[in-house]
């Protein structure tokens, strides 16, 4: 999946949802591929509640998350709300991950490694084809498992740059 132009925004505590379907709207109107949603849990409204308004309101546009950290959400509710999203938008959903930076920072932690980045990566893959997975030591499967949803990186140095060309479908430059 290659996208040729797209556009990433945060939904500001300030704007309505409504207008987050406007503006989705506008940006697939106006020929954009891609529409990219950031995910902080502290300065933005929810994510994933901001990308299924935006699914609703268009037909052609891809929409993803840019970028959910692997910490501040367990891979089962990312996983679930992701096909929850990709069957909204038919088949349009998109998964940016990475290793946290600015999300993980406002609440102490610090961001995953790249053999951190790679494992969820991984377990994605198995959630997203309906593979038992092992998480946290405990084996799980998603029961909403529709597809493989197009899994992009988050990188601004070269190892996660590589890793994004070795196991995902895409790459997201910070």
């Amino acid at each position: 999946m290659v996208n040729k132009f797209g556009i990433s925004r945060g939904v500001s505590p300030r704007e309505t949802f409504d207008q987050v379907a406007e503006i989705a709207k506008v940006a697939e109107d106006n020929g954009f591929e891609a529409l990219w949603f950031i995910d902080h849990q502290l300065g933005m409204k929810d994510v994933y509640t901001a990308m299924n308004m935006a699914a609703l309101a268009t037909e052609k546009i891809h929409i993803g998350s840019a970028v959910t950290s692997l910490q501040t959400r367990h891979p089962t509710v990312t996983a679930n709300a992701t096909t929850a999203l990709d069957e909204l938008s038919n088949n349009r959903a998109l998964l940016g991950l990475g290793a946290g930076w600015v999300a993980v920072h406002s609440i102490g932690k610090k961001p995953d490694r790249l053999a951190e980045v790679r494992q969820g990566i991984n377990e994605f893959r198995q959630l997203f084809s309906g593979e038992e997975a092992e998480l946290y030591g405990t084996k799980v499967r998603l029961a909403t498992a529709r597809r493989q949803v197009p899994i992009c990186l988050a990188v601004s140095q070269p190892g996660m740059l590589r890793l994004s060309g070795e196991i995902c479908d895409g790459a997201i430059i910070m």
